[in-house]
């Protein structure tokens, strides 16, 4: 598994359906200890996340911190 930090910073309305996309980037190292050691490792990125579930993007806010997991899965041979 790899855990990055990313920060929000932007929720851009896409129309109809009550659509968002969440954006993200990576946090910088502002002279917090944490931001600046997961900024020396990820110093660079984009997350965009976009949904029709309100309760889903209501859930993020601008300058929101968020800690990103990313777990390989296992896939068994021949399923998808």
């Amino acid at each position: 598994m790899v855990r990055a930090k990313f920060v929000v910073v932007d929720l851009i309305e896409e129309g109809g359906e009550n659509a968002r996309t969440v954006v993200m980037r990576p946090v910088y190292g502002d002279g917090q200890t944490e931001n600046a050691e997961f900024w020396r490792y990820t110093p660079a990125g984009e997350i965009r996340l976009s949904t029709v579930n309100e309760a889903a993007w209501s859930q993020f806010t601008p300058g929101q911190e968020c800690y990103v997991d990313f777990t390989p899965i296992q896939i068994p041979n021949g399923s998808e």
